[in-house]
């Protein structure tokens, strides 16, 4: 039997409260102008959009769930387990997605994984930004700080 069963990985509502604040911290403290947080369901490889601040509609609706293979840099970050981004889209020749980040108004990124206290990637915390930005070493901690947040609660919330 698989070891991972397919369940939602997003908590219902009224029960996001803390990744909410946690999300606003950090677009907050990076000057952001977009964010969200992905959840992984382990079973499906997926990432679920949970939370999110200044996207469409219609950018959600297409980006809700993804697969670990896709080409954004939050499914990179969670396929590295490393922090990914950049500066800015438009300069980048490899991002199959600058369309649609441009038509969303978004030029840079940050996409940071979240971490279980098993080494295991759980989700990925990201912020967007209208134009090109570059993050500080203050930025990143602060990324890595929230990252680390919203996986304990997330598994909190999965084993309550």
């Amino acid at each position: 039997m698989d070891q991972y069963v397919s369940t939602p990985p997003c908590p219902p509502s009224g029960q996001t409260a803390e990744l909410e604040a946690l999300l606003d911290a950090l677009i907050a403290q990076h000057h952001a102008d977009f964010g969200c947080i992905q959840l992984l369901d382990r079973g499906s490889g997926k990432l679920h959009i949970c939370v999110q601040r200044g996207f469409s509609g219609d950018f959600v609706e297409r980006f809700r769930v993804i697969d670990a293979f896709h080409d954004s840099y939050t499914a990179r970050a969670l396929r590295s387990g490393r922090p990914t981004g950049v500066f800015d889209l438009q300069a980048d020749s490899n991002y199959g997605l600058a369309r649609e980040a441009a038509a969303e108004g978004y030029r840079g990124l940050q996409a940071t994984p979240m971490t279980d206290e098993a080494g295991e990637v759980v989700g990925v915390i990201s912020t967007h930004f209208r134009t090109p930005r570059r993050l500080g070493r203050a930025d990143r901690d602060a990324a890595q700080l929230c990252a680390e947040l919203a996986a304990k609660y997330a598994a909190a919330l999965r084993f309550d």
